[in-house]
């Protein structure tokens, strides 16, 4: 459970089947708050029952950044996804292969005249460097007025889509992941 009911954070507390364990609940991040989408979002590994928060840090350092959890040793230190060219975030959403510990993450940063998604991909172990599609700023929606418009999903056993709504809202767009670690942007390219 992840709550942004506190102005200057997110408060994480584990779910244990019957009851949320409070004691290894945890203060993680000043996130940066906008009233119109989730600017934080947790995805389960569901080989490992490991878990990885995501959240769009505060306006003042922007960055987007993830913390593990483990049920047996509690949450790990953050780790920093994304720190250029950002003034805040929009939104963020992962998804869980149900099939393996991947987890895939799409984000909108607040940037100003432009901007567009973004998106990383978690293997377990570590986000997976390099790969991953490049800016198409003709179509991707950008800056603070934009909604955050997007999602991923695993749509079989290694082969995830991530969608989004064109800037102008006459489209949507795509590109999809396949595992270990390969990007197809043939949507984006047409």
């Amino acid at each position: 459970f992840a709550n942004n009911t506190d102005p200057t954070g997110v408060w994480a507390i584990p779910w244990e089947g019957d009851v949320f364990n409070l004691s290894s609940g945890a203060f993680l991040k000043a996130a940066d708050f906008n009233s119109a989408s989730a600017t934080f979002d947790f995805g389960w590994e569901t080989v490992s029952g490991d878990g990885l928060l995501v959240v769009g840090n505060d306006a003042t350092s922007p960055k987007v950044v993830a913390n593990t959890y483990s049920p047996i040793t509690g949450w790990g230190s953050e780790i920093i996804i994304a720190t250029a060219g950002m003034n805040g975030i929009n939104g963020v959403r992962t998804c869980s292969n149900e099939k393996s510990n991947f987890i895939g993450l799409i984000w909108q940063p607040l940037m100003f005249g432009t901007g567009g998604v973004n998106v990383s991909m978690w293997n377990g172990t570590d986000f997976l460097n390099g790969g991953s599609p490049l800016e198409d700023n003709g179509v991707e929606p950008a800056g603070a007025a934009a909604v955050a418009n997007f999602d991923c999903v695993w749509y079989n056993e290694t082969s995830a889509l991530f969608a989004f709504i064109d800037f102008n809202g006459e489209g949507l767009d795509y590109f999809t992941f396949s595992e270990p670690s390969s990007w197809n942007v043939t949507d984006l390219t047409q």
